[in-house]
């Protein structure tokens, strides 16, 4: 019940939280950028014996002048093969795919290319600032070289990610934040970069920013004192969701929210008692104490949405979304209202000083040092929105509850568009930016699957196949031939201390 609460809270207004913005309207059918790109890698683990290898293979759908055109990068030098197969196996493999989708990205706007998409998300960098992803400089240069950096920009890119500790090792996470850093350069100078990803039913990025906003809002309006005011903050949660709810009834055309529990909650007893939110607003602020020292009154913006994500188990970015059209008005709002990444770039900054020495220390500021993610903005496209509260009432004709015609609805769940954008003030965007939201929701409404047929394209010719694995599992082979079991290692050492 608390999580349907929480749910429910995100619908309010009162707290200044909006959710489905008409602004953007329907996008409009492209009729430019002159050149787009749509990239999506993909890789596959081969093992023989005791080697290990990784194929990554990335693919480039280019939209020209009304053509589409599907391509694939050569590795240099030597033979023209269209896949990189290198000696990693494990999570590396996954951070390689990512940081070869970024990088091409900035090749092709080193090209002149005005907008480029990628399939998957742009503001997931933290996770790959950890010890597992730190490599060889020779895995991030062979990644960097197939996705068609030119020598300037590797040689940038390897300058940037290098340990302060450790000449030669290089940390994956350091390179992707090199790369985005190139790329907000683009997009301040009008070009479009992007990120889409397709399922959200594990994604937390709206419910922890509509949380944030909720709690934040709540303990200003109590003042913003101690953390005995938790019972406060509580107070005026439980409030806002109740008024959430009337607000709900009201549009879908209930005088009151019993009848709009029965009908359209199918029974639901509201929102949970007073004492489960301030129990949350205490758990929170314990978290904040825990890692930070801070109060929910004075936490920076970004470290209370992460610090609810600790708290939080079993609600996500997909059933919010679908209670949020169900409880709507519908009125043809296609898009929610653009948010920064401010989770995504506290957590990084927390791993960044976690591990100081190593990252920053030869660096400077780490605020500085992730400060591309402050660039990430995210919204939601519905192609192809689910029917609300009012519209299903309607449509049964007060023959059945709507909560029982929606049970019987199968419904695409929107998805995640990451932009690279200066702020709020550039939205509805304009230019490239424009055109590509335009063309990532007229081609999702085009497409069955109710995703961008682009990126469903790139998609299919980024997956490796048979003969390709088989490289990478020739190269496994060889990589297996140069190490000698460790007992053999042992009995030599045995052997040689006995003469």
């Amino acid at each position: 019940m608390f999580d349907a609460a929480l749910l429910v809270l995100g619908a309010s207004r009162s707290l200044g939280v909006e959710v489905f913005d008409a602004r953007l309207g329907v996008p409009s059918p492209p009729v430019g950028p002159r050149g787009v790109v749509f990239v999506d890698a993909g890789s596959r683990v081969v093992r023989r014996g005791a080697g290990e290898a990784s194929v990554v293979k990335l693919s480039a759908v280019l939209r020209e002048a009304g053509s589409w055109r599907v391509l694939h990068p050569a590795v240099p030098g030597g033979r023209r093969l269209p896949f990189l197969a290198v000696d990693v196996g494990g999570p590396v493999r996954a951070g390689l795919v990512y940081l070869v989708e970024l990088a091409s990205l900035l090749s092709w706007l080193a090209e002149g290319v005005e907008a480029v998409v990628k399939h998957g998300p742009l503001q997931q960098v933290y996770f790959y600032l950890n010890r597992r992803f730190d490599v060889p400089r020779r895995v991030v240069e062979a990644g960097l070289r197939y996705a068609g950096l030119g020598d300037e920009l590797v040689g940038e890119v390897l300058e940037g990610s290098e340990l302060c500790s450790e000449r030669g090792v290089h940390n994956l996470g350091l390179a992707m934040l090199a790369v985005l850093s190139r790329l907000r350069g683009h997009a301040g100078r009008g070009a479009a970069v992007a990120g889409v990803v397709e399922d959200v039913s594990r994604s937390r990025v709206l419910l922890l920013s509509l949380i944030e906003e909720a709690v934040a809002g709540a303990w200003r309006r109590a003042g913003g004192g101690p953390l005995v005011s938790a019972a406060e903050v509580g107070r005026l949660l439980h409030e806002a969701a109740v008024e959430a709810l009337e607000e709900a009834a009201a549009r879908a055309g209930y005088g009151g929210v019993e009848g709009f529990l029965g009908d359209c909650l199918c029974g639901a007893g509201g929102p949970a008692d007073r004492d489960v939110f301030e129990g949350f607003v205490a758990a929170l602020a314990g978290e904040l104490r825990r890692y930070t020292q801070m109060g929910p009154g004075s936490a920076p913006r970004g470290l209370l949405g992460l610090a609810a994500s600790r708290l939080l188990r079993g609600v996500g970015d997909a059933p919010l979304l679908a209670w949020l059209y169900y409880l709507g008005a519908g009125g043809g709002a296609v898009a929610t209202a653009p948010r920064a990444g401010y989770v995504a770039f506290r957590a990084a900054v927390e791993e960044l000083e976690r591990r100081r020495r190593e990252l920053a220390a030869c660096r400077g500021d780490v605020e500085g040092l992730a400060g591309p993610l402050l660039a990430v903005w995210s919204f939601y496209l519905a192609p192809d929105p689910p029917p609300s509260c009012s519209d299903l009432r309607g449509l049964a004709g007060g023959a059945a509850p709507p909560c029982m015609v929606a049970r019987a609805l199968r419904v695409p769940v929107p998805f995640r568009v990451e932009i690279l954008a200066p702020g709020p003030g550039a939205w509805p965007p304009r230019g490239p930016l424009g055109d590509v939201v335009g063309l990532l929701y007229w081609s999702a409404r085009l497409a069955a699957y109710k995703y961008p047929a682009p990126l469903l394209l790139a998609d299919r010719f980024s997956r490796v196949g048979p003969g390709e694995a088989e490289a990478a599992g020739l190269l496994a082979e060889l990589l297996s031939r140069r190490r000698a079991p460790y007992s053999m290692v042992l009995h030599g050492w045995e052997t040689r201390a006995t003469m």
